[in-house]
């Protein structure tokens, strides 16, 4: 390791303050962008507990999934939400961790049953982005989904997940904020599906 100059000797201490207020306001201001709840604080303890979440620093990586490096001052504040959600699916709703993927197909999470994925999650960082995710899927892509599909659904988040979703045919789809959770499950037709409101995922 090189040895430290004076410019850098006058840094460190500065963004070590600086990391300290980050952190102060993201677990005491519920104002703050990137305030973690009590509820995501408790199941990420309860991940690193239980092995699902390991921690090297300022590095969490997520063993089970086999998914590599998320940098606590980097990341977007999305990845909390994932991993609360991640341990809550092992450790509250009984799935094996080995049956729980980050990002696939670009959905955030999925749950496989018999190697098939059967549930879907979607999670946002504010209740309006979920409910517009929610509402766009439903009043305008799911029922027709059929004369979506050869559409270019670049930048357009609800086309993309109806999509997969369509054509992976999960049973229960669950789109996650900090604050609210939303949860269905999804009714195939010839032409695309429905969601029906439940009141949570069922667990294993």
């Amino acid at each position: 390791m090189n040895p430290q100059g004076k410019a850098q000797q006058w840094l460190e201490p500065v963004l070590d303050q600086a990391a300290r207020v980050l952190v102060k306001n993201i677990l005491n201001d519920p104002k703050h962008p990137r305030y973690i709840t009590e509820r995501e604080a408790e199941l990420i303890h309860r991940g690193v507990e239980q092995g699902i979440i390991q921690i090297e620093g300022n590095i969490f990586r997520l063993p089970t999934t086999n998914k590599g490096r998320y940098d606590a001052f980097t990341l977007n504040r999305e990845y909390f939400v994932q991993f609360a959600t991640l341990v809550d699916l092992i450790t509250e709703h009984g799935y094996p961790a080995s049956d729980c993927q980050f990002e696939y197909h670009l959905m955030d999470i999925c749950v496989f049953k018999d190697g098939q994925p059967y549930i879907y999650i979607e999670t946002k960082v504010g209740d309006q982005s979920s409910k517009k995710l929610i509402e766009e899927m439903t009043n305008i892509y799911a029922s027709q989904l059929v004369s979506f599909l050869d559409k270019p659904d670049r930048g357009i988040d609800a086309l993309r997940k109806a999509k997969y979703i369509f054509r992976d045919h999960p049973k229960y789809f669950g789109v996650i904020n900090p604050s609210m959770r939303y949860f269905y499950e999804v009714h195939y037709t010839e032409t695309g599906f429905s969601l029906e409101t439940i009141p949570d995922l069922p667990k294993n």
